[in-house]
């Protein structure tokens, strides 16, 4: 999180709020820091913001979460706003034209001689999005997640189950209007990625065991609640033509459409064959089935609150909420959770007593699907994850790669940037061909000089890095 320059004074706050309302220009970037949903809404941010965040806080009073005395001093006084946007964690790029993450921290002003200076209240996420079609859609699949997981406590028949969800927290959206949807927690909430940034292996992994737990969980009863009436109607699209809002992902046809045709968006025109033969050796081949899941499952997607065995998760940014396999979700988040090191190996625990950590996790989801009754071959299950690993790493070298290749065109961009872009491309571009190799789906000396396949990722993404680089 950005530090917070107005923590102890409010002189700096109402400086920056005077040059906000002149618009001086030699202060707008720099505001953009710390004010950016005050510039971004304009007139309408008082509607949004304050009278938004304040029936939340009343709401919270009602339920006892707020005292009277504190919530009788914020509506008398008011609230410090200060946002700024969270940059893509792994571009380091403000992504503008898809939707963008802006936290809010909320201040009640400190008083005359008030040594501890202003009161950090809340903090809100605003997911906003590129048109008011996304932020609908990611509104009512957080609402069914929110409901999923009431639906889950209700009917699990298993202590076990209902002891994992406690550290779960979902909510409805606190605001859900226009091009946003914001989601308000109370005190200093930090997105998982925050979270793990500065702590130990086993403290990472202490983390993960607990959240895949709970996604598989809900994957497992997902698919019993979209069957109910009530899952039925937060399942279909809220867009007059009764369409499902959870599309089911075809491996396939994605590897196609985000990694290839990202990649090479001349591709669509051309007779050829050979990314078949890639994603026949991609193809996914598990009895395992697919179920509705988050589908963007990143650690910023998730925030935590509280420590040690009063530590609470809660998904927000709900906009590529899916039916897909709940293993992706895991896959996804063990990838940006420091597990791996920098040749995509999965590091070890020395407290542990299996071989690495990726191992000690796979461990523990055949164990709480071995509990919900649900029969999985290991082998299977390893393979699945594999392939799904290579499947994230090409991804995200696309992402990139497409970066890159938009930054070409923007006049503005330095090459220093372009050129980070571009060695991203080749970092995951390498990472996807090291874990084919790990798979066993070609041969450890294999080079684009030998399978045509290898040599077609080449052809996309450049050469890859030497284990020495």
């Amino acid at each position: 999180m950005t530090e917070n320059p107005y923590s102890l004074s409010q002189d700096q706050y109402k400086a920056d709020l005077k040059a906000l309302r002149a618009r001086d220009p030699r202060k707008m970037r720099e505001l953009l820091d710390t004010h950016f949903l005050k510039i971004f809404l304009g007139s309408a941010y008082d509607k949004v913001i304050s009278k938004s965040v304040l029936k939340v806080l009343k709401r919270k009073a009602r339920e006892g979460e707020i005292d009277a005395a504190t919530l009788e001093r914020i509506v008398k006084e008011g609230l410090l706003h200060v946002e700024h946007i969270k940059r893509d964690k792994l571009s380091g790029l403000h992504i503008y034209d898809r939707g963008m993450l802006v936290e809010a921290d909320h201040y009640l002003p400190a008083r005359t001689g008030d040594e501890d200076g202003n009161q950090h209240i809340a903090r809100t996420i605003y997911s906003i999005f590129h048109d008011p079609s996304a932020r609908e859609r990611a509104g009512q699949a957080q609402q069914f997640f929110h409901e999923l997981a009431g639906y889950t406590r209700e009917h699990a028949d298993a202590p076990w189950i209902r002891i994992a969800l406690r550290h779960l927290k979902t909510m409805e959206p606190t605001y859900n209007q226009r091009n946003i949807v914001g989601n308000l927690f109370l005190g200093q909430a930090q997105d998982l990625h925050e979270t793990l940034k500065d702590v130990n292996l086993d403290e990472r992994v202490s983390h993960l065991r607990v959240i895949d737990r709970i996604e598989l969980i809900l994957g497992y009863y997902a698919r019993s609640f979209a069957q109910t009436a009530q899952g039925r109607t937060l399942a279909t699209a809220k867009n007059g033509k009764q369409q499902e809002l959870f599309k089911p992902v075809d491996h396939r046809r994605l590897l196609y459409e985000k990694v290839l045709l990202r990649a090479d968006p001349t591709l669509k025109n051309k007779p050829d064959e050979e990314w078949k033969d890639l994603a026949d050796l991609l193809a996914i081949e598990t009895h395992l089935p697919q179920t509705v899941v988050h589908g963007d499952a990143l650690p910023a997607n998730m925030m935590v609150q509280g420590a040690g065995s009063r530590t609470f998760y809660t998904p927000i940014d709900f906009e590529f909420a899916c039916v897909d396999y709940a293993e992706k979700m895991l896959v996804q988040r063990w990838a940006k959770s420091g597990i791996y090191d920098h040749l995509g190996r999965s590091l070890a625990r020395e407290v542990s007593e299996k071989d690495t950590v990726e191992q000690e996790l796979i461990d523990k989801a055949l164990h709480t699907y071995q509990a919900l009754g649900v029969a999985v071959d290991r082998t299977e299950f390893e393979q699945l994850i594999g392939k799904l690993k290579i499947e994230n790493h090409l991804q995200w070298a696309a992402r990139h790669k497409k970066y890159a290749d938009d930054l070409k065109d923007d006049l503005k961009a330095s090459d220093d940037t372009i050129k980070k872009q571009e060695d991203l491309t080749q970092y995951f571009h390498t990472l996807a061909v090291l874990e084919i190799k790990r798979q066993g789906l070609i041969s450890e000396d294999a080079t684009a000089s030998t399978d045509h396949r290898i040599a077609y990722l080449a052809g996309l993404f450049g050469e890859t890095l030497s284990e020495a680089e």
